[in-house]
């Protein structure tokens, strides 16, 4: 008799640990049409232009982050996060020979490696409820999010996304 696996919330915390990774993958595959008319609206509030640098925390199989890799190409590129190595795997799988400006990366939220103005755009969707450790993994990502933000700007609201303008950070005219 096959053992179930609460894929509700904390088995995505760990989906690798599971061994049941194919089923976490499964359930994705199944929610993506629920939440596709959610996902055209967030998608659509993230206003991405062609040459930007977006990041998706928690991007699982990577179908998403494949969606926002058209809207930055050409020179743009798209990188997804999971902290699940099937994930990666999967996404790489589903996406191998896409000419996309795709990159999939075991990660962990609340370490991300890379310096705050290389993104013009971060998200996470349907991932703080999932993780064991949400206090620091939202305050990561918060401080990503700040460093994003204009410094005129004292108060930032956490959100699903938030933008930034590398050129006009940097100087250059917009």
């Amino acid at each position: 008799m096959k053992q179930s696996v609460d894929l509700s919330g904390t088995g995505f915390c760990d989906v690798d640990g599971t061994g049941y990774a194919a089923d976490f993958i499964t359930y994705l595959d199944q929610a993506a049409d629920h939440f596709k008319p959610l996902k055209i609206f967030t998608h659509s509030l993230l206003r991405l232009r062609p040459g930007e640098r977006v990041l998706d925390v928690g991007c699982g199989c990577g179908d998403d982050l494949r969606g926002l890799a058209i809207l930055v190409t050409p020179n743009g590129c798209a990188v997804g996060i999971d902290n699940s190595q099937s994930m990666v795997d999967e996404a790489r799988r589903r996406h191998a020979g896409c000419e996309l400006p795709l990159q999939f990366e075991r990660g962990d939220a609340g370490h991300l490696r890379w310096k705050a103005d290389y993104f013009d755009v971060c998200r996470a969707d349907r991932v703080f409820q999932h993780l064991a450790g949400t206090i620091p993994c939202v305050q990561a990502f918060v401080e990503l999010l700040a460093k994003f933000a204009p410094p005129e700007n004292a108060r930032h609201e956490l959100g699903s996304s938030h933008r930034h303008d590398r050129k006009r950070r940097r100087g250059a005219k917009a």
